[in-house]
């Protein structure tokens, strides 16, 4: 039987560093990245993110990556940046209502003054 997923050990033995924004959304991609390997990806991303920030929320903004926008999304709001908070307040306004429930998940757990003003401001509307 033919293995399809890569554990994290096994990832963690090929990428002994974080191997780049890049190569992750790359993986994430392609049509056999699922289940553990997608939770794995989202994961790396995730714990990179402060210091891969700039990267992430740039890929993020790729019309190119609209597909695979969502799991961007979901490392950078559970990593609770506060450098991207401009990011979230312009999602905020944008028009897609899954993606502003990002936004306010993130600027929520980010709670800085801009991230409340923000999210009263959305509110208020």
């Amino acid at each position: 039987m033919k293995k399809t997923q890569t554990t994290w050990d096994e990832w963690h033995q090929r990428h002994r560093r974080f191997p780049g924004v890049d190569y992750c959304v790359e993986r994430l991609k392609h049509r056999n990245t699922k289940g553990e390997l997608l939770d794995l990806v989202i994961n790396v991303l995730e714990a990179s993110a402060a210091e891969y920030a700039e990267d992430l929320l740039d890929a993020a903004d790729k019309p190119d990556n609209g597909n695979i926008r969502r799991f961007l999304l979901m490392a950078i709001e559970n990593a609770a940046l506060e450098i991207a908070v401009p990011f979230w307040a312009q999602i905020l306004s944008g028009p897609d209502d899954e993606e502003r429930m990002y936004a306010e998940r993130a600027l929520a757990l980010i709670d800085t003054k801009d991230a409340r003003r923000f999210l009263w401001e959305s509110r208020s509307q």
